[in-house]
């Protein structure tokens, strides 16, 4: 069984490929899960939408309900090699905290 550190860096080179029009052993797949994840979790969407809290937590409970092989990412908006204290940054400032 492959260690944490090694399915990210096996990822990230998959998704590098990927973006690079290279061949991969496989096509990586970044989910928009907003909708999916609600349905999945049999969460009402207008409750989902609510609150950024709920929704991030929804989020995590699908994607880790589903298994590994998923990357959760706020859309088009954030880079693949944003820096974490970035997106903080940005939720915070969303957010108010």
């Amino acid at each position: 069984m492959k260690t944490p550190q090694e399915l990210l860096k096996e990822r990230k080179e998959r998704i590098r490929k990927a973006v690079a029009l290279e061949k991969t052993d496989r096509t990586p797949v970044v989910t928009l899960a907003d909708g999916f994840c609600a349905t999945h979790m049999g969460v009402k969407l207008s409750e989902f939408c609510s609150s950024l809290k709920a929704s991030n937590k929804v989020m995590v409970e699908s994607i880790r309900d589903m298994g590994p092989g998923f990357i959760l990412a706020s859309g088009c908006a954030v880079p693949v090699n944003a820096k974490i204290e970035n997106v903080k940054a940005m939720i915070a400032a969303a957010t108010g905290k």
